[in-house]
């Protein structure tokens, strides 16, 4: 009990490098919530999980691509995992920590296939099977970590080579089956014209557009 005080601290501490960002990017862009301003030029807001429940009811009556797929099982074993390190009694400050990043992952707009990496902080969800995984034998750990590796480089050359969306932004959620609906793959056509013209003069203002090539981009041919 007498490190409790300091674990809360801890928590406490973790998201002062995101609310100095905030505060930085207020600063360049004149405005206090410039931060998130520019987030949803991008379409990119907390709507309290719309989004993903869409996404998910989209999945179950449609389909989608399997990084749409395993960015749902991301979702849904995190979710899982919280349940499991509750009631292996994990400390209260590494639960509120955990919940905050999975309620922040759950309810932001936009940027699906990003949700698994704003997850890559709540590693102490993995702390209870670290546990029960150190006491395993040598062999059975030789053979899950083999596995793992396995199932990483599969979907790391899957989105390399495959997907080509392991990063993409949509004018629409799936399955909206809005008109003009569009995909794009940020890493090779950028953002789209229309959302580059409300970004640009944003970040020219503010000074935080330093970039080579902020040009509007050419469509595809």
């Amino acid at each position: 009990m007498a490190t409790a005080p300091r674990a809360w601290a801890a928590a406490a501490a973790a998201p002062l490098g995101w609310l100095g960002y905030i505060g930085y990017v207020g600063l360049r862009t004149h405005n206090p919530v410039g931060y998130f301003h520019v987030q949803s030029l991008w379409g990119s807001r907390f709507d309290f999980g719309r989004y993903t429940a869409h996404t998910f009811k989209h999945l179950i009556v449609g389909h989608d691509t399997l990084v749409v797929y395993v960015t749902v099982a991301i979702l849904l074993g995190s979710m899982l995992l919280f349940l499991f390190c509750v009631l292996n009694g994990m400390p209260s400050p590494l639960l509120a920590y955990c919940a905050v990043l999975i309620v922040m992952a759950v309810g932001g707009t936009h940027f699906f296939t990003s949700k698994p990496r704003f997850l890559l902080l709540a590693f102490p969800l993995l702390l209870p099977l670290a546990l029960h995984l150190g006491r395993s034998r040598l062999r059975t750990i030789v053979v899950l970590l083999i596995a793992l590796a396995g199932v990483s480089l599969f979907y790391g050359t899957y989105l390399l080579t495959v997907s080509h969306r392991a990063l993409w932004w949509e004018d629409h959620p799936p399955g909206s089956g809005a008109s003009g609906a569009r995909r794009h793959d940020l890493g090779t056509d950028g953002p789209s014209p229309v959302l580059h013209r409300r970004l640009v003069p944003v970040l020219s203002r503010s000074g935080c557009l330093s970039f080579a090539g902020a040009t509007r981009p050419e469509r595809p041919s």
